[in-house]
């Protein structure tokens, strides 16, 4: 079931035609919420007096907490909220402040981190804006509920911004916004919680997206380049894709023992285990349990894989300056 938040007030909301294309997209059930109708209302002395001795109880039947329920059994949430005031309609955050239970969205382990309990994998954050937009107080906002307390591991945005800029055509803005619309996917090993940020404030699945459009003939494995293709881009990459990776985030580089002898690498970033180049195993699931380190001196002993390694790695650097820039 995909959740649609509504928080869109006008009747021929822009946000709203925004949000209905990106469901579109998305196909399958949809459960829509409009705020903007519901009973929601800040929490008071009393019902937090309430709803605390409830959840210190473990006592969750209350109706208090269905739209808690609601938001942390949904497999995928679409909100969509216009840009006001540098954030977002108060009824979103009224619905956040109702929906925040713990025992339900997310709870906290002995150390006192919080822990994600939300079902959805994906969360899109769709809104307009007359003049330009700035997501820190909104989007921003809201992907680190998602990521961090809610653990949903991909949280996307959707925008149209300068609608109100005297000149512009807003309704063709709004076409091209719709008609620019991209829902991500992701199918590499681990994505889902391939959320651990570098220096830089990139993850795995946007170095994934960098090294989809660098990956080549030229830094596949040359004992693999006849089965290197467009449409198989991970093909023979393992091993220097694995050391640069460990080069941004640090962590371990491990091997999976292949039937040749030989081993295919992937990362573990303290608990977060991913492998950027499983897409090319197909349907094969690989076990990445047990899996011996990976020594980057006993690879790079061969000089051709030292010098991909140097070329991915000169490549994916020109490629962060650009995407650093337009950010």
């Amino acid at each position: 079931m995909i959740l649609y938040i509504n928080c869109c007030v006008r009747e021929a909301s822009r946000t709203d035609r925004l949000a209905r294309r990106v469901l579109e997209l998305l196909g399958g059930e949809v459960k829509e919420l409009r705020l903007y109708e519901e009973d929601l209302r800040p929490l008071d002395r009393g019902t937090l007096k309430r709803r605390t001795a409830l959840i210190e109880q473990g006592s969750y039947g209350d109706r208090m907490f269905e739209y808690a329920k609601q938001f942390a059994a949904a497999d995928s949430i679409v909100i969509a909220a216009p840009y006001w005031d540098l954030s977002f309609p108060a009824p979103l955050k009224v619905y956040f402040e109702n929906i925040y239970v713990t025992g339900i969205v997310s709870e906290y382990t002995e150390e006192g981190v919080p822990r994600g309990l939300c079902r959805a994998k994906r969360l899109i954050y769709v809104t307009t804006a007359g003049g330009p937009y700035d997501p820190t107080y909104s989007y921003g906002y809201v992907k680190s509920l998602a990521e961090d307390f809610f653990g949903i591991p991909e949280v996307s945005l959707v925008k149209a911004e300068m609608l109100d800029i005297v000149g512009n055509d807003a309704e063709e803005i709004l076409r091209k916004a719709m008609d620019d619309v991209v829902l991500r996917t992701y199918r590499f090993y681990g994505w889902e919680t391939a959320t651990v940020k570098d220096k830089n404030g990139l993850t795995p699945r946007d170095y994934y997206d960098l090294l989809a459009g660098i990956w080549s003939a030229d830094t596949c494995a040359p004992r693999m380049r006849h089965e290197w293709s467009p449409a198989n881009i991970t093909r023979g990459q393992c091993s220097i894709t694995a050391f640069l990776i460990q080069d941004l985030y640090g962590g371990k580089v491990l091997g999976v023992p292949l039937k040749d002898g030989n081993y295919h690498c992937f990362n573990v970033v303290g608990n977060c285990v991913f492998d950027l180049t499983s897409e090319q195993f197909g349907d094969v699931k690989l076990d990445y349990t047990d899996c011996p380190e990976q020594s980057r001196e006993v690879h790079f002993a061969k000089e051709e894989k030292r010098q991909r390694y140097e070329l991915l790695k000169e490549k994916l650097r020109e490629s962060i300056a650009e995407k650093l820039s337009l950010s």
